[in-house]
């Protein structure tokens, strides 16, 4: 995995505390370094976009199969 660089962060403030970001608590989101100001704002960040992500997903496509009508015709007989 390529080490992330401070000097990379896109920002200087941690978006969940307010405080100056750590070079310790950096992760890369959609393409670009973002930085926290420690681990645990990182992990909450990480958590939330997961589940903002999984929530915007479709629901998945479920196919029943059914017999064919003449089917259905033979098995009531």
């Amino acid at each position: 995995m390529t080490s992330l660089r401070l000097s990379d962060c896109i920002n200087d403030v941690c978006p969940w505390t307010g405080k100056p970001v750590s070079g310790e608590a950096l992760t890369l989101y959609k393409g670009k370094v973002v930085g926290f100001a420690d681990r645990a704002a990182r992990d909450a960040f990480l958590a939330a976009t997961i589940a903002f992500e999984t929530a915007l997903q479709p629901p998945p496509v479920i196919r029943y199969s059914c017999p064919a009508p003449r089917q259905l015709e033979l098995c009531a007989a």
